[in-house]
């Protein structure tokens, strides 16, 4: 005869198991969530009540992100109501010790001399520089 201890452990374990594979199919699906290339530069890094929290590798990829970032949390929010996700807070964290990734395509592409007044001329990441590049210009566009 069990002890009603290791029976109501037993059952808490299978409840905290069931609770967390929401969570892990949220973790596992995040590629799918925001795509690609914005999925190579983020990860979800926890969930604290109705906050998810996401690491950014790069302050750039960062203003990606929060273009999307209300389509995303209606991704989620639709796709995962059982977590009752109300905000995303995002930090970008710097990973020093990672390779520069360069989306696929753009290995052979020269690097070009930063001759605009974006100031974009650093950032190595050649799709992410022009989008941000296109960005300022319609910026400038509209203010003039």
């Amino acid at each position: 005869m069990e002890r009603a201890g290791e029976i109501l452990k037993g059952i808490l374990k299978e409840t905290r198991i069931r609770e967390g594979e929401k969570y892990v199919s949220l973790f596992r699906g995040w590629s799918d969530l925001v795509g690609e290339p914005l999925s190579a530069h983020t990860k979800v890094a926890d969930i604290h009540g109705q906050h998810l929290m996401v690491e950014i590798d790069h302050p750039g990829w960062f203003q990606m992100f929060k273009f999307k970032e209300r389509q995303i949390l209606k991704v989620i929010r639709n796709n995962y109501p059982e977590l009752d996700i109300l905000t995303i807070k995002v930090r970008v964290v710097s990973r020093t010790n990672e390779p520069s990734i360069r989306p696929s395509g753009t290995e052979g592409i020269k690097e070009k001399e930063d001759k605009s007044d974006s100031g974009t001329g650093k950032i190595s990441d050649y799709e992410l520089r022009e989008a941000l590049d296109g960005l300022y210009r319609r910026i400038m566009d509209k203010n003039q």
